[in-house]
């Protein structure tokens, strides 16, 4: 039986998830212990964006943050990295963008 996945491109303002990394990152750089859950409390562009939105900058966050932690080795992606929304749809972001996401988290890896 052939199982089929729909992938559709994520409805998000996808500027506002890659800003957030970044400004993610270089608190973690800073502090070299970034709580994920106080940075979105206080974060400005979380509460300015819409639904959509917020939840992908902390799928993409909660994924760096993993990798700033060491649960993660390497991005393991470049392009194509399928997201899993919490309705359980299948989501990606244009390849620009993720290009640019993997990108600023391969600088986590070098920084750790």
């Amino acid at each position: 039986m052939d199982t089929q996945t729909d992938i559709s491109l994520w409805d998000i303002q996808t500027s506002n998830v890659v800003t957030a990394l970044e400004d993610f990152i270089e608190d973690w750089k800073a502090s070299k212990n970034s709580d994920l859950h106080e940075y979105l409390r206080s974060y400005p562009g979380y509460f300015k964006s819409d639904e959509p939105t917020r939840e992908a900058i902390q799928l993409v966050l909660e994924y760096a943050k993993e990798l700033m932690d060491g649960k993660r080795e390497n991005v393991g992606f470049y392009e194509n990295k399928i997201w899993y929304t919490a309705a359980g749809e299948s989501v990606r972001m244009t390849h620009f963008h993720e290009r640019t996401i993997s990108n600023l988290m391969q600088k986590i890896i070098a920084a750790r």
